[in-house]
């Protein structure tokens, strides 16, 4: 890219003093005197001047004549001129001073000339007509002439920094004939000495400068040296899924190679070279550096856009939340498949990754731990932030109503997944923010107790927004009584059972749900009278087929679902044996037990109160999960489990291996 409007008014200059120039024969003083005097012409010289006519210059030094390359008065700044000695970059006169008359056409790119001081200049071509000597941008057009002598202006002393020159790319702006885009003018390009700087002093780096037509920022005057490089216009940049928590007092994310892909997308740099982009590509935030040098100008692109780009339609916001439902199948079949090994309510048979589970001998190393984490993190937590991301950002007509349901479906959602952790690994890394949605370095685990505080506000919070309590496409998306029914989970995992039923009695208050007739025609329809939330991931009859054979006699379950009204009894049951009120709690179970067949029981006393739920759950839920943590809270796992090998520090499962070595601050379980 030609860089002449880079020099315009340098350009301007020399041609003005082109038409001052004498090009005749030396008058008779002596040649210091004659190039001085020309030299006076141009204003713009003034500084260097002085310098000039102080130095001395023997007569060897003039024989067969000279080249001077001049710097102008901007190059010197607001140095004092002393008109002798150094100057202001410590260069001498005969630094700028070669023996010989020059011509233009002597410039040629690799020339090394010697100064009357004995300096090397290197000549390089930085773009027609501008040329660097030994680090001067020097203009092609000579100031002055004669017989003995000709006169360059340079744009800066000899030891000044080579100039740094970056063009921006606004990448969203890609088609077929623009692969990186357009030129990006009125761009703010800002250079800062380290990463840490960068975090540090934000607002405050060591230079700035702005990008012109051309989408060229050219920033003179750079001290060598590293420098990391941000690039930006309005919500378009080059700092990449920067978290909101340092790293060692480095912000990270991922780095945009040079190159888009053939839609236009930003391509991430696969950081470790293992063939995929995943967390562990992140990188220092700014991800971009250059070498600022004293003789080589610096000359770089840089690729502008979004992290995530924007979607263009509400349509496309519910396909994403819809992929992410579909992407958890895997997730929701090792957790139902894990509690039923766990609890023993089945047993792994001829899928022998599972049997460490049954008898309590399993490890961090044990796959399914591993699994679970990676699905429930990278495949729904995260996604459902970035999911979040895009509902704020999208770039289509989309009413206020629409982008609240959107952002609180995924909040009850994620509080969903955090609600499973916490059943079974205990304390667990905890993040909900849109700006930061992976998992950072220094991540570690949040004591649960905080987590459920935070989940619980957000499951509130999605009540307060009124949810819809239907939705058009049936049972398979979040609707008010789903987020009620999980804020009374986590109510009864915390064993704050007045908080239960606050939202179990809206529940069943509601009328919205009755229990089916036996025969267990939810396993076999994804909507039912009770069926409270069956996503499309608890679809899992088919894949874990082996799991459910024979559990519910000759049907074969197709769903699973996550909440049905039997689980809102039941909680209403558990909640009022402890609370005391029998009567409350029987009425409960007694509905599940009539739905059966089965004999209604009554009771006085907590004892039995739990005897009655305990065998009633156990019915109702059998292999559907859940039941492990079930018999953690009511501290039946000894008597239980203690036969297969079980121990107190079995009430919480392993961090899996893979994380404990990917993130050094997560700590195991103790036990394990």
């Amino acid at each position: 890219m030609k860089r002449t409007h880079l020099f315009i008014g340098f350009s301007l200059m020399l041609a003005a003093a082109c038409s001052k120039s004498d090009k005749g024969t030396s008058p008779p003083e002596s040649l210091s005197t004659t190039i001085s005097t020309q030299i006076a012409k141009t204003d713009s010289l003034s500084s260097f001047n002085k310098y000039f006519k102080a130095g001395t210059l023997s007569d060897a030094d003039i024989s067969g004549g000279i080249t001077v390359f001049a710097p102008s008065n901007s190059a010197f700044g607001n140095a004092s001129v002393t008109g002798a000695g150094q100057l202001p970059d410590s260069s001498v006169l005969k630094d700028y001073i070669v023996k010989g008359i020059l011509k233009v056409s002597d410039l040629t790119k690799g020339k090394t000339l010697t100064t009357l001081s004995g300096k090397t200049l290197t000549v390089s071509v930085v773009a027609d007509p501008i040329i660097l000597v030994g680090g001067m941008i020097i203009n092609t057009n000579a100031i002055a002439s004669g017989d003995s002598y000709v006169v360059y202006g340079a744009a800066q002393l000899l030891n000044a920094p080579a100039p740094v020159f970056i063009t921006v790319w606004d990448a969203t702006k890609w088609s077929n004939s623009k692969p990186k885009g357009e030129p990006s003018a009125g761009a703010t390009v800002r250079l800062y000495t380290s990463q840490e700087s960068f975090v540090l002093n934000t607002n405050t780096p060591a230079y700035t400068g702005t990008t012109d037509a051309d989408g060229v920022a050219q920033i003179n005057g750079v001290t060598p040296g590293t420098y990391y490089v941000e690039a930006y216009k309005a919500d378009v940049g080059n700092i990449f899924t920067t978290y909101s928590q340092a790293y060692n007092n480095i912000w990270l994310g991922y780095a945009a190679d040079t190159v888009l892909d053939n839609a236009g997308n930003l391509i991430w740099k696969d950081i470790n070279m293992d063939g995929k982009i995943d967390t562990h590509d992140q990188t220092g935030q700014p991800a971009l550096s250059i070498q600022a040098a004293k003789s080589t100008p610096v000359d770089v692109s840089v690729l502008i856009g979004y992290a995530r780009k924007p979607f263009t339609s509400v349509a496309d916001l519910q396909t994403e939340l819809d992929g992410i439902y579909a992407g958890l199948t895997s997730l929701y079949e090792n957790l139902v498949i894990m509690d039923g090994m766990v609890s023993r309510n089945a047993f792994c048979g001829s899928d022998a990754s599972y049997c460490p589970l049954n008898n309590f001998t399993m490890t961090p190393a044990t796959p399914v731990f591993s699994s679970i984490w990676s699905d429930a993190y990278f495949k729904g937590i995260y996604k459902l932030n970035g999911f979040i991301y895009d509902v704020l950002r999208v770039n289509a007509p989309i009413t206020d109503v629409q982008k609240f349901d959107f952002i609180q479906q995924a909040r009850v959602f994620q509080g969903y997944l955090y609600l499973e952790l916490l059943s079974y690994f205990g304390d667990v890394p905890y993040n909900n923010t849109d700006a930061t949605p992976d998992f950072w370095p220094g991540v570690s685990r949040k004591a649960a107790a905080d987590v459920y505080t935070s989940i619980m506000a957000d499951l509130t919070s999605s009540l307060n927004a009124n949810l819809p309590a239907t939705r058009a496409t049936g049972k398979d998306a979040i609707t008010r009584y789903a987020a009620m029914a999980l804020a009374a989970k986590g109510a009864l995992q915390q064993k704050k059972y007045n908080d239960v039923l606050t939202y179990t009695s809206q529940i069943i208050n509601s009328g919205a749900f009755t229990l089916a007739p036996a025969g267990y025609s939810w396993f076999t329809s994804q909507n039912t009278s009770e069926t409270i939330w069956a996503p499309a991931f608890s679809n899992i009859g088919a894949s874990a087929a082996w799991y459910f054979a024979g559990a519910y006699g000759s049907t074969t379950l197709q769903w699973c679902p996550v909440l049905r009204y039997t689980d809102v009894l039941l909680m209403d049951a558990e909640a009022k044996i402890a609370l005391a009120d029998y009567n409350g709690a029987a009425l409960d179970i007694n509905l599940l037990r009539t739905r059966n067949g089965q004999p209604i029981v009554s009771f006085s006393n907590s004892a039995n109160g739990m005897t009655a739920l305990e065998n009633t759950w156990a019915l109702e839920k059998y292999r559907q999960g859940d039941w492990y943590p079930n018999l953690i809270r009511w501290g039946t796992a000894l008597g239980s489990l203690g036969v297969a090998g079980w121990h107190p520090f079995n009430s919480v499962m392993p961090i899996p291996v893979s994380f404990l070595n990917a993130y050094m601050n997560l700590v195991q379980n103790p036990g394990y």
